[in-house]
């Protein structure tokens, strides 16, 4: 796992990702939680401009 894959997954919100999916049917799980999770990544200043790019260009399948 690279270092970015483990802050992404330390970012991640569960607990506000499990009472979203509550809000949203028809929305999974884990998608609410990678996209939070990536928008945060995205927004911290510790993330190089390079992998903020490559994180913008990840789309959910």
């Amino acid at each position: 796992m690279t270092s970015l894959q483990e802050r992404l997954f330390a970012m991640q919100d569960n607990q506000y990702a499990a009472f979203q999916a509550k809000l949203t049917p028809g929305s999974a799980y884990g998608k609410i939680g990678q996209t939070e999770g990536r928008q945060k990544a995205i927004e911290s200043y510790r993330i190089s401009p390079e992998q903020k790019e490559y994180l913008r260009t990840l789309k959910m399948k």
